[in-house]
């Protein structure tokens, strides 16, 4: 599964499914005991190209343990509604921070994804590799198989990622703020959004992580990449955000 937490914690999330699945399983099935041999495991999704390599790897699966010949086809799987634009289809399923990985348009997004979820193992040969999950893929390199790039002015801002220090000195430019404040142990507005613009664009930077971040800005990296996503979300609908992420962008051509 690939969760997005917010205030419910991931261990309540967890222990209440599996809690309520084995309760179910033992009164179908007449037994008892412990179901599941192991605690679940967990991994943190920090960049899009992780996303779209894990959705990638939870849709193939059902193909690769040879239950099914198209990921299609599967009853238990969402990729349906990723290539469906009926409103309904899995109406409980967030959609948008998968294909806006992919393209803007989402006609376009549903044709990307498809295209690179049903490329065949051989073809991505040297962009999938062994990886945490148990499958032919690889978090950290999952973007390069995909056939469109993300159109920001980010990621066309230069081919090598700018150093952490240009992306912080941009950032607290753009907010009117002393690089020094970023890491301020305070809750000021201000401060709260800078370090959500640096986690935001740190995220799309190859070769920068939320763990360096959080080194440099004193935070959990797991803290920052919901402030991102949250960030995120709330771009289309605030208009000052956009401005100060356009001026944060300018700065980092200029660097």
């Amino acid at each position: 599964m690939a969760l997005q937490v917010a205030d419910v914690p991931l261990s309540y999330i967890a222990h209440n499914l599996l809690f309520r699945y084995a309760r179910w399983f033992h009164r179908k099935y007449g037994r008892s005991g412990h179901l599941f041999e192991r605690r679940y495991r967990a991994f943190l999704v920090e960049t899009d190209g992780a996303l779209l390599s894990l959705i990638r790897y939870i849709h193939l699966n059902p193909v690769r343990a040879q239950l099914v010949d198209d990921p299609g086809t599967y009853p238990w799987s969402s990729y349906v509604a990723y290539l469906d634009p009926d409103p309904n289809a899995r109406s409980w399923l967030t959609l948008s921070l998968v294909l806006s990985a992919l393209a803007d348009n989402e006609a376009e997004a549903r044709m990307q994804l498809r295209e690179y979820t049903e490329l065949d193992d051989e073809q991505s040969e040297g962009c999938d590799g062994r990886s945490p999950f148990g499958g032919r893929t690889n978090i950290e390199q999952g973007s390069r198989c995909v056939r469109k790039e993300r159109n920001t002015a980010a990621a066309d801002h230069t081919t090598s990622a700018p150093e952490l220090d240009e992306i912080l000195r941009a950032v607290s430019s753009a907010c009117q703020l002393e690089s020094s404040k970023l890491r301020a142990d305070v809750q000021a507005r201000v401060i709260v959004r800078a370090r959500s613009l640096a986690s935001f664009v740190v995220r799309r930077m190859p070769g920068r992580t939320l763990e360096e971040l959080g080194a440099a800005v004193g935070r959990d990296a797991s803290t920052l990449s919901r402030s991102a996503r949250n960030l995120e979300q709330r771009l289309a609908g605030d208009s000052v955000l956009r401005a100060i992420l356009k001026r944060v962008e300018e700065n980092l051509r200029r660097s």
